[in-house]
């Protein structure tokens, strides 16, 4: 990088008028190195391909795994899961760097076929939720809920403030606490506000007296709202492709701005019956580490997703993103 940086001043040089003075010359060519040299860098990664192990013995390693599960130590169980899961990121991968001309929601559907049963469809694996165990094979392997034959369901979390666990460790993150909840007379039903949806199809929360609560996502109905935006947030951030953000303040900024607002759009929307969150922060993922930087573990961003608005949620993904990229903790950013 810096060789091309070099690279670039010096012809830059050669070719600026000296009514600049050589300080004002070096500077603008400076600029303009730093620029060009990302530019022409970035240009090359579509052609040198991102690196998606391929091997199991690869895809299980620890600093793949990681950017798969809730938490970096959890037992993967059937190995299945993340080879189906690395194999799907394959499809986004080609949509990110424009190889594949497909539109958001092909792209998504194939990706979740993929994740669900495998290239060959006869690889599904074991889902443990909400008491119960299923097979992935069962969760509609690319068919989003607004599809013909597909249940109705809207409730998608299922949790309680009597035990400790995400939930109950969401609400302390954000700075809620159980005794917010004890004078509840029956229920608390609230809508979590999203950027860029209409107030009367946001998401809506259901908190018990005695504790229980659900996440209910938009009807199928809503579902042109929803893909829509959040096509455009995607594509938002397949722009990003193209730019250096490492350490300049703006940029970066910018750059956590639409990966949070992506995922939490997303992930309030919940497009599939099942297995959400593992492709949705497969995007997250994938995204931080073609800019350079360390993965997300799942940990309950999508609880804090749940339980905050858009712009509470920069500040969670912010947190999050500063855990787990401590080099980037001296880049000041004033404001969210």
């Amino acid at each position: 990088m810096a060789l091309l940086r070099g690279f670039v001043v010096l012809l830059c040089l050669f070719s600026a008028t000296p009514s600049f003075g050589i300080v004002g010359i070096y500077e603008r060519c400076f600029g303009v190195a730093e620029y060009a040299s990302a530019i022409i860098l970035k240009s090359l990664i579509p052609f040198m391909g991102f690196s998606i192990p391929g091997s199991e013995e690869a895809i299980l390693a620890f600093e793949w795994r990681k950017g798969f599960l809730r938490y970096p130590n959890d037992d993967i169980g059937n190995p299945a899961f993340l080879v189906n899961h690395t194999q799907a990121l394959h499809v986004f991968d080609r949509w990110f760097r424009g190889i594949d001309d497909h539109d958001y929601q092909t792209m998504l559907s194939h990706q979740h076929t993929i994740a669900c049963i495998g290239p060959s469809g006869d690889r599904p694996y074991t889902i443990a939720r909400n008491g119960g165990t299923y097979s992935s094979d069962q969760m509609f392997p690319g068919m989003m809920r607004h599809m013909p034959g597909i249940p109705p369901r809207s409730a998608f979390q299922s949790d309680s403030l009597a035990e400790p666990g995400p939930l109950l460790d969401s609400l302390s993150l954000l700075g809620w606490s159980v005794a917010d909840f004890e004078n509840i007379n029956g229920s608390y039903r609230w809508r979590n506000p999203i950027d860029g949806i209409a107030a009367a199809i946001w998401p809506e929360n259901l908190l018990l007296r005695q504790g229980s609560f659900s996440h209910y996502a938009p009807g199928a109905m809503n579902h042109e709202s929803y893909l829509k935006r959040i096509a455009d947030l995607a594509e938002d951030l397949r722009q990003t492709r193209w730019q250096h953000i490492n350490h300049n303040p703006y940029a970066l900024k910018t750059f956590v701005h639409k990966v949070a607002d992506y995922y939490h759009t997303s992930i309030n929307w919940m497009p599939f019956v099942g297995v959400n969150n593992s492709i949705l922060m497969s995007h997250v993922n994938y995204v931080l580490r073609y800019h350079g930087f360390s993965v997300l573990p799942h940990e309950e961003l999508d609880y804090q997703a749940f339980l905050s608005s858009t712009s509470q949620f920069r500040q969670v993904l912010w947190k999050s993103f500063l855990a787990a990229n401590p080099r980037m903790s001296g880049v000041r950013i004033n404001r969210f």
